[in-house]
């Protein structure tokens, strides 16, 4: 079943589903006009927008299923400390944007390298940003551009290489995780970063001990921003694949 919500996106502002009728028009429906979904972007239609009886609030459904949807995944999923308080698909849009211009994509891949160890491939990186898109964290509300590979570098476990094909390779397999003060969401990664961590840890669970946890910006880390000049431009033009497939997608959602 399809989530429900109380506002979702019209022309650019979050409205009610009685106001999204009062703007779009009575024959919403058959003029083929929706609103966006906060959370993922997909259209979204009213329901009970104009039942006054106590006790019904009026919401909007997804046009299609939704369960590809955050805020349906949030509320069947026993997980949702994983998930943020609330979304903005149209502040992801423009973050999922400013991301992708090269000098800021060359520095996330830099501090998403760093935090893996110095061992991150193009295609793990790309990888990365794909499950972003598949889980829409660009919406999620309040998320900084500094923020972000914080945030990739949790969403894929990476595979053990094999131990001839470079020096250092990564022998086992690879979990990043984000250690966060109890009882917060996600959203404590950009509002209480000093009391965040990230974790390397086996797929079990079990702390690698040879990596101590970092804090959220520490200097270290950050510090792979002002040196990118080791990403050269056919790397550069490889990680940067991550932006182009659901381009129109994306923004269609504006509109």
């Amino acid at each position: 079943m399809s989530a429900k919500m109380g506002e979702a996106f019209y022309r650019g502002r979050l409205v009610t589903p009685g106001e999204f009728v009062r703007y779009a028009g009575a024959n919403w429906k058959d003029a083929g006009i929706y609103a966006s979904c906060k959370a993922c972007g997909e259209p979204a239609y009213p329901c009970l927008a104009h039942d006054t009886n106590p006790g019904i609030t009026p919401y909007f459904r997804h046009l299609q299923d939704g369960e590809e949807c955050p805020l349906f995944q949030k509320k069947s999923s026993s997980q949702s400390e994983e998930m943020p308080q609330d979304w903005d698909s149209h502040a992801g849009n423009r973050l999922r944007t400013e991301f992708c211009e090269r000098e800021n994509l060359k520095q996330g891949y830099a501090v998403c390298h760093k935090l893996c160890h110095g061992r991150l491939t193009s295609d793990e990186f790309v990888a990365f940003c794909r499950e972003a898109d598949r889980r829409h964290i660009w919406a999620y509300k309040g998320l900084p551009l500094i923020h972000v590979p914080y945030v990739l570098v949790t969403l894929k476990e990476l595979d053990a290489e094999l131990a001839d094909r470079a020096r250092h390779a990564r022998k086992h397999p690879l979990r990043l995780v984000l250690g966060r003060p109890k009882g917060t969401s996600v959203d404590a990664l950009w509002e209480r970063p000093r009391d965040c961590r990230i974790l390397s840890v086996f797929p079990s669970g079990e702390v690698y001990r040879a990596y101590p946890p970092v804090v959220i910006g520490e200097p270290s880390i950050e510090s792979a921003r002002s040196c990118t000049g080791w990403i050269n431009n056919g790397l550069a033009e490889r990680i940067r694949e991550c932006c182009l497939k659901g381009a129109a997608k994306r923004a269609k959602t504006q509109v």
